[in-house]
């Protein structure tokens, strides 16, 4: 049987928190439609490097994949596309696979890089909250975002 658990790399604790959730709904359909046979699918989990890491991004993203390659199967590598996703993904996360993948040639990684920062449009619909974090009271989002 295969197992599947997804590492996250992200840039701050709201990524975390909104992410990691997401994943645990999204990746046991996505596995359903394109694996052969239904995996055991283990939780996401947020990852980092460890603390004493280089501060350069594509350092941190490969030491990050190292430190978890053990518990990981999948890796999700986020970054804000602050307006030029194509951009953020070349330069920021594409160096730091490529760094991994020199160690672990099989690696399967997946950029998460939004168009728009997600965020922005999450704010105008307080569902995904409530349905994806812990309960927050009171919920109170921006009425302009």
């Amino acid at each position: 049987m295969t197992y599947l658990c997804a590492g996250l790399f992200a840039e701050g604790k709201t990524d975390y928190a909104l992410l990691l959730p997401l994943l645990d709904q999204l990746i046991p359909a996505l596995a359903a439609k394109v694996l052969p046979e239904v995996p055991m699918i283990g939780p996401s989990v947020g990852i980092d490097a460890p603390a004493r890491t280089s501060r350069r991004r594509d350092v941190r993203i490969a030491a990050s994949i190292r430190a978890y390659w053990d518990q990981c199967t999948l890796f999700v590598i986020h970054s804000d596309g602050s307006g030029d996703s194509e951009r953020t993904q070349r330069e920021q996360i594409e160096p730091g696979l490529e760094l991994a993948r020199a160690e672990f040639a099989d690696l399967a990684a997946a950029a998460c890089v939004p168009v728009r920062e997600i965020e922005a449009w999450l704010l105008v619909d307080a569902l995904p909250f409530q349905k994806l974090l812990p309960p927050m009271s009171p919920l109170l989002l921006p009425a302009d975002p």
